[in-house]
């Protein structure tokens, strides 16, 4: 009889280990997939990021050409232009850069980590850093154009905008 009630008692909690460790199973198996298309999602758009945001020359490029005529403008006109033309550059590589870093920290947790995901991390970390650099020179450029500031100050304050970015 204690033999039966043994037999009988490790048959119970075998079988209540096996209906947990099923639905565990289970809940990680659900999970898995939605993990597996997010990976794949933040990787396809870190390939596309990382060399977008790593490109400081066009954003060099395009800070000069949208400073370019200044001196020719008011300081009203100046001012349109830097919020119209020149800000929407430093923004639009700040959001590419920003989620980029994000896309490289999501990868980071696979193993192995890919090569482009090792080499663009200080990639996409300069390139924040001169983004902030180049934001701290716009503002300066706005006050400067706020305060109607002579025209060196002004010129000075549009090369330190392009040169944030070296």
């Amino acid at each position: 009889m204690r033999r039966g009630v043994a037999v009988g008692i490790s048959v119970g909690v075998a079988l209540i280990v096996s209906a947990a460790g099923f639905a565990a199973w289970k809940r990680v198996e659900g999970q898995a997939p939605a993990n597996i298309e997010e990976l794949k999602d933040a990787r396809v758009e870190a390939k596309q990021l990382v060399p977008m945001c790593d490109a400081a020359e066009s954003v060099k490029s395009q800070l000069v050409q949208g400073t370019s005529h200044f001196h020719e403008y008011d300081a009203r006109k100046a001012q349109q232009v830097l919020a119209d033309v020149v800000m929407p550059v430093i923004d639009a590589r700040d959001l590419a850069c920003s989620t980029a870093a994000k896309d490289l920290v999501q990868l980071q947790t696979l193993v192995p980590v890919e090569p482009f995901v090792t080499a663009g991390v200080p990639k996409v970390a300069a390139m924040q850093v001169k983004l902030e650099r180049a934001k701290a020179a716009a503002a300066a450029l706005k006050a400067a154009l706020v305060a109607n500031a002579a025209h060196p100050e002004v010129t000075a304050k549009i090369d330190a905008l392009v040169a944030s970015m070296n």
